[in-house]
């Protein structure tokens, strides 16, 4: 149930600084390929598609022949998709050559193994996050407690999305009974969001989260996760209607 709007989310920021020559790096596995097609065409509606896009294997060390590659398109913004380890050392690599480009990521780089690796070139890196972990809710702040308190340790994104997901299964089972097409049919036509302790998660007609998404910096030191309204970013509406509305315009 993670949302899956964080690539976008990534892209906002270009149409802020004005960027011209966006350029991806990416990670040449199937999370690599697959993350950073609505970072492709979220430059393109842009005006801005992306100059040139290089891909590595998971775990490499030695970025030369991508960044030369690079180099020659002169780009504005460096767009990352893969692994946080990877993220930090591509990172590295990139600072290491003096470029001073805004260094745009995925969520996977927003841990302490990120930080470590990266060291001071972590400082403004920006990441698509697909919730606020830092927000206020009593709903969350009692599954984080008792997350620690059993396991030891902070309940990270993973944790908590899959104790949403996790509760989104029981409230329909609950609710239909054991018949597969049933759960399906009761989540698929739920006209409310679904109250999690990620936020409230409302579900598209591809039941996709389609929930609130953040960008989170990294700033003094930290992870400051902001709003597109917090960034004065505009958002167009992700569900106009519920599926229900809908079906019910289309029959009249």
């Amino acid at each position: 149930m993670i949302g899956n709007s964080t690539t976008s989310s990534s892209t906002t920021p270009c149409a802020r600084w004005a960027t011209k020559r966006p350029c991806i790096i990416r990670a040449s596995s199937r999370y690599g390929r697959f993350g950073v097609r609505e970072i492709r065409d979220g430059c393109r509606r842009l005006g801005t598609p992306s100059v040139i896009e290089m891909a590595f294997k998971d775990g490499a060390t030695n970025f030369d022949l991508q960044l030369d590659r690079i180099a020659e398109y002169q780009p504005d913004v460096l767009f990352h998709w893969g692994n946080g380890d990877d993220a930090a050392r591509v990172l590295n690599a990139i600072r290491a050559r003096g470029w001073k480009q805004p260094f745009l990521t995925c969520d996977r780089a927003v841990t302490d193994e990120f930080v470590q690796i990266a060291g001071a070139n972590a400082e403004g890196v920006i990441a698509g996050y697909p919730w606020n972990p830092e927000r206020q809710d009593p709903k969350f702040d009692a599954f984080r407690a008792a997350f620690k308190a059993r396991w030891g340790v902070e309940a990270d994104t993973y944790a908590a999305h899959s104790y949403d997901g996790a509760n989104m299964l029981i409230w329909a089972i609950q609710t239909v009974g054991l018949n597969r097409a049933k759960i399906r049919d009761v989540l698929a036509y739920r006209s409310e969001a679904f109250p999690g302790v990620t936020g409230d998660i409302p579900l598209s007609s591809a039941m996709d989260d389609a929930g609130e998404v953040f960008l989170a910096i990294r700033e003094g030191g930290k992870w400051v996760f902001r709003s597109r309204e917090e960034l004065g970013i505009s958002r167009g509406k992700v569900i106009e209607q519920t599926r229900r509305e809908r079906e019910v315009t289309s029959a009249k």
